[in-house]
């Protein structure tokens, strides 16, 4: 029998938005995650957060 497919970590969870801005500071201050790293690179814009329980997000506007 094969066994069921199981996560054992998740590393970055991208989440598209239309105001980076705007995310990061929903994220910071309701989710208490601190911005680790913010930049454009063609045209679009990434910022990385960073939660007290190890978990990241990437925030990803286009």
């Amino acid at each position: 029998m094969k066994r069921p497919f199981t996560f054992s970590q998740i590393g970055y969870v991208y989440v598209p938005t239309t105001n980076i801005e705007a995310s990061i500071s929903w994220y910071t201050e309701n989710l208490s995650f601190k911005l680790m790293n913010k930049f454009e690179d063609r045209g679009s814009y990434l910022a990385v957060l960073h939660h007290p329980h190890q978990h990241s997000i990437a925030l990803f506007a286009h």
